[in-house]
């Protein structure tokens, strides 16, 4: 009985001792030294107090642990029936918990709007007199010194509790005020943070401040290059101000009742409404100093897609302004401006888009974390105009043309922007991503659309071709379409029948008599459109914005330039000839339909091509007679899973591929993977392979495993291992230099920027090792070094030096054998002008050793360039090339050596009319003559070639000096009349004749290929796209 009288006291005193200590924690909450209670329980000072600093540091635990206390004892005593509770419960319940549970609202934080921003604070005056009539609340106006620079925002409030202030953040967007945004103005000494909506996945920008402090030195304000009207843009400055990481909401509005041209003048009023980005750095070189010209950025969107203006100041008489074709800003230094859209917002697949000054434009895709590709032609609305200060450009990007996933209300994207500026040769951006670091799309910055829903969307490209080919006195004439839908944002379907694919582009002139074959990229809008689904790893595209060292042919399984190619040579006997210019001919196709979109995680692609039956002129025995032969047929299925934890990237891909032919099938199946931390500082991607080929006993096997690093800014590391056996073979719908090789490959990059005496500097050290499947041979090894300096003057100066140690040669037999080549280097200097003068020069000199001992070659070259205004660029180069003991095939297991001469001129006359319409001529030739020199055997067994004499049987020619004359003459005159809508009228010539030498000169060799060409055609195509 004791025992539970004393247990019953005990409990009581505790019940009561309890409710006591929270009584004094309320009571300490409305102390002096309670003001800023939230302060104390975050452990920051009282600043009002400094006195008590020390103490409140002490205490500040002991606090946090009683008001954890008093959490747990409300919680608890809610539900507690012991004796006494009666007496305390409500009372005590009603106070504690309403000091508890308000405790966050209590805190000494004000709440304001911030409408916007302005660099001027006479135009933030002007604001308010605007806005003043929709607002109950105080409209005031104070200076604000960020990181990017000093701002007057317009404010309105305060209100009494947060609450209050987010109900009317939540209804400003439909009174106009898209750009508004919490700010929460705390204790000075109090962290910084970021808050957002509860119960939505991101909200309008919050910012949490110190106290406002007035700086008592007003800065002077920056020039505004608004305020220069010029060909009347708009004049008010209507600031952007927003933290780094944080999403950028944009600006919405109703094309209903806004219609905005796209002509490069930026001077529709709605454009006033729209908050201006200028926080531009230097990014190339990589210094992040502050442009010294004004960029004002503007962005907003409506149902139809992006719309993007940009302001430049510029002194004008320093602009450059060249007309130039469509993807040419890598080649031509002018100024442009171009936009980086990550639409899939994950940093997975995106877009660019650029302009020039002269109204040129720029589009393709981009994959992580800068892989470009200007392949890729969409419908995009671009142009550029000259101001009083400078230049203007306004872009505008249809959501039909971009592939995007899913979303629900908001939608999240991610940007970047870069202006050349060409007279100084620097590029500019915003935001501030270097090119040297490993990063790109990870770090662009992340902006938010709400109900961005696009219609579906079609486009018809219907053309018509008509064509007139003089060496075989034939004429042609070929309807036909291609066709894009676009049902959804992440679904799009396309088609063509009885498409066109050649001969309004040429490929460039090259003389290949090695047994490896030469990468031509693909042009065809059909192919281009959705390509970067198929484009299973980094391999795939070797086109780089830093790479200054040989970057090598890529690797993938799907090569669209296999589609309506060169035909499969037909099965003859050996008393049939077929000319040369029949097994070069392109295939016609029937049709073609390709299908990409997503699914969640998933991408996927699907394509199909149906070759025509393809017609061989050949002669035999009776004389001239027709073969008959059928297409092929193509397939390609594609499926990628893509996932990110804590910021990195993981993705697994399955591509599979199936050309079908009468007399060879091939099947091909690969396996990839990559992974990405989050800082983008490692990367891994691979492929695993395997073909199955029709005529070949066993299936082949191959891959590749790259690894890339980046060790501080501006040194990144790359590694590469693979490994094709002989059987592996996918070169019937893709691209692999050679198989039966395993290989490890390394290349280093470093990039140094601000070093004074020059621009940059970039080292580039790359080494490759290669040993053979079947042979276990090392047929392939070397070093590069390369070292491109970018001068003050901004000339640019290049040094290259390799080395190639003893190793075997396995290829250039032509399957006759293995033999040994000898050691040997390779030494090159270039060095190139100003490319903003009017007159610009090259000059290159490179000396090499041959395969065999004692031989050695040199070239040299030379390049002018005269662009007299923007409308005409004319170029020419001349390089000449000598060839001591030139080692070739012959025949069989002969092998020979030369003495060779090469001239290789060319021509280049483009002029426009507008950057709408050009006329281009250009022209290129390779003549080459060879004298033999030595005989050589190919041994039984790998080793040295065997020296011979002379062959001299009956069937040996008499000598086997030869020549080779290829050239190609295109005069292409092109009117785009609409996006993606031409009027073509081209004249093509083009020649490949190798021959014997008999004593001929260049002159005549020149002539017998001139009057000898393999193709002589004259094309008119229309092409119109009809389409919202």
């Amino acid at each position: 009985m004791a025992t539970d009288s004393s247990l019953i006291l005990k409990t009581a005193c505790r019940s009561i001792s309890r409710r006591v200590i929270c009584v004094l924690f309320a009571l300490i909450s409305f102390s002096p030294l309670g003001l800023n209670y939230s302060a104390l329980l975050t452990q920051q000072p009282h600043t009002t107090v400094p006195a008590l600093s020390r103490g409140v540091r002490k205490i500040t635990p002991i606090l946090a642990n009683l008001r954890e206390k008093c959490f747990h004892y409300r919680d608890r005593y809610y539900d507690d029936s012991d004796f006494g509770g009666s007496l305390l419960k409500f009372p005590t319940i009603l106070l504690v918990t309403w000091l508890i549970t308000n405790i966050e609202v209590s805190q000494a934080d004000t709440y304001q709007l911030s409408l916007a921003s302005f660099r001027s604070e006479t135009n933030a005056q002007s604001y308010i007199l605007k806005a003043k009539s929709d607002f109950t609340k105080n409209l005031s106006v104070r200076l604000a010194n960020t990181s990017a620079g000093s701002f007057y925002r317009v404010l309105v409030g305060p209100f009494s509790s947060e609450h209050e202030a987010r109900n009317l953040l939540t209804t400003l967007s439909t009174m106009g005020y898209q750009g508004a945004w919490l700010l929460v103005e705390a204790d000075p000494e109090r962290e910084q943070t970021h808050l957002s909506t509860p119960g939505t996945k991101k909200s309008a920008p919050v910012v949490k401040t110190k106290t406002f402090q007035p700086d008592q030195t007003i800065p002077k304000e920056p020039l505004e290059i608004l305020q220069s009207k010029g060909r009347g843009h708009v004049t008010d400055a209507l600031y952007a101000e927003f933290q780094p990481g944080e999403p950028i909401r944009l600006t919405r509005f109703d094309d209903k009742q806004h219609t905005i041209k796209i002509d490069g003048v930026v001077n529709e009023s709605i454009w006033q409404t729209v908050p201006v980005i200028d926080d531009y750095r230097v990014i190339s070189p990589d210094t992040l100093a502050v442009g010294n010209h004004k960029t004002h950025l503007r962005m907003m969107y409506s149902d139809k897609g992006l719309y993007v203006s940009s302001v430049m100041e510029q002194p004008v008489e320093t602009i450059i302004s060249r007309l130039a074709g469509r993807d040419t800003f890598f080649m031509v230094n002018q100024e442009n401006f171009g936009i980086m859209l990550d639409t899939s917002g994950e940093s997975k697949y995106g877009y660019f888009f650029g302009v020039t000054s002269s109204g040129a434009l720029m589009d393709g895709t981009l994959l992580p974390e800068m892989r470009m590709s200007t392949d890729w032609d969409g419908a995009v609305y671009a142009r550029s105009s000259l101001t009083d200060t400078g230049w203007s450009a306004e872009i505008f990007i249809p959501w039909g043309i971009v592939t995007m996933p899913n979303s629900g209300k908001v939608r999240t994207m991610k940007v970047a922007t870069i202006r050349k500026v060409a007279y100084k040769e620097e590029e500019w951006g915003w935001p501030h991503i270097r090119f040297t670091g490993s990063q790109y799309m990870s770090l662009m910055q992340p902006i938010e659309l709400e109900n961005i829903s696009p219609r579906k969307q079609w486009s018809v490209y219907p053309f018509l071709s008509m064509s007139y080919d003089w060496t075989e006195e034939r004429e042609d004439i070929r309807p036909g379409a291609d066709l894009f839908w676009r049902p959804s944002s992440n679904l799009q379907l396309n088609a063509t029948i009885n498409p066109d694919f050649g001969n309004v582009e040429s490929d460039a002139v090259v003389a290949n008599l090695t047994a490896t074959e030469t990468f031509f990229p693909e042009k065809r809008l059909f192919f281009l459109e959705g390509q970067e689904i198929f484009n299973a790893t980094p391999r795939t595209n070797t086109m780089s914005m830093t790479d200054v060292g040989e970057a090598g042919s890529p690797y993938t399984m799907v090569n669209t330039r296999r589609i309506g190619g060169k035909p499969r040579a037909p099965l003859v006997g050996s008393d049939v000839d077929i000319p040369q210019r029949e097994l070069v001919q392109r295939t016609e196709l029937i049709g073609a339909v390709k299908t990409t979109g997503q699914i969640g995680p998933f991408r996927y692609g699907v394509l199909g091509a149906f070759e025509d039956e393809v017609k061989f002129d050949v002669h035999n025995q009776t004389g001239p007679a027709n073969i008959h032969q059928d297409g092929q047929d193509y397939g390609v299925a594609r499926l990628l899973y893509e996932t990110s934890r804590n910021g990195d990237y993981r993705a697994l891909g399955l591509l599979s591929t199936a050309v079908l032919h009468e007399n060879r099938d091939a099947l091909a199946q690969g396996l990839d993977w990559h992974y990405r931390t989050a800082s983008s500082g490692f990367q891994v991607d691979g492929q695993y392979m395997t073909s199955d080929i029709d005529g070949v006993a066993e299936r082949g096997y191959g891959g590749f495993l790259d690894f890339e690093m980046l060790y501080k800014q501006g040194l990144t590391h790359r590694i590469g291992l693979e490994y094709f056996d002989e059987n592996f073979d996918i070169n019937d719908l893709g691209f692999l230099e050679r198989n039966d090789e395993y290989q490890i490959r390394t290349a280093m990059m470093w990039t140094t920027s601000n070093l004074g005496w020059a621009r940059d500097n970039t080292l580039d050290v790359r080494g490759f090792v290669q040993r053979s499947v079947s042979q276990s041979l090392t047929n392939g090894a070397g070093i590069y070094l390369t070292d491109q300096l970018r001068m003050n003057n901004l000339s640019t100066l290049m040094a290259r030096v390799g080395y190639f140690p003893s190793s075997y040669d396995d290829l250039n037999s032509f399957g006759n054998g293995t033999f040994r080549v000898d050691d040997r280097i390779d030494v090159s200097l270039m060095w190139n002008s100003d490319t903003t003068k009017t007159w610009q020069y090259g000059l290159q000199a490179s000396y090499w050793e041959e395969e065999l001992e004692g031989g050695n070659g040199y070239w040299a070259g030379a390049s002018l360039k005269w662009q007299p205004n923007s409308r005409l660029t004319v170029s020419l180069g001349i390089d000449y090339v000598e060839q001591d003991g030139w080692l070739l095939h012959q025949q069989g297991a002969q092998m020979g050596t030369y003495e060779a001469e090469q001239w290789i001129p060319n021509l280049s006359l483009e002029y426009y009319f507008s950057a709408q319409q050009q006329l281009k001529l250009a022209f290129s030739w390779i003549g080459i003559r060879a004298e033999e020199q030595d005989f050589y055997r190919i041994p039984d067994t790998p080793g040295k070639l065997l020296s011979i004499a002379k062959p001299q049987g009956l069937n040996d020619p008499a000598d086997y000096d030869f020549s080779v004359s290829q050239y190609s003459l295109q005069i292409r005159y092109r009117w785009e009349i609409a996006p993606l809508s031409d009027i073509f009228l081209v004249y093509t010539r083009q020649a490949d004749r190798y021959s014997l030498l008999e004593g001929s000169q260049f002159e005549s060799i020149f002539d017998r290929a001139w009057r000898e060409p393999l193709q002589d055609i004259f094309v008119f195509k229309i092409r119109y796209r009809f389409g919202p």
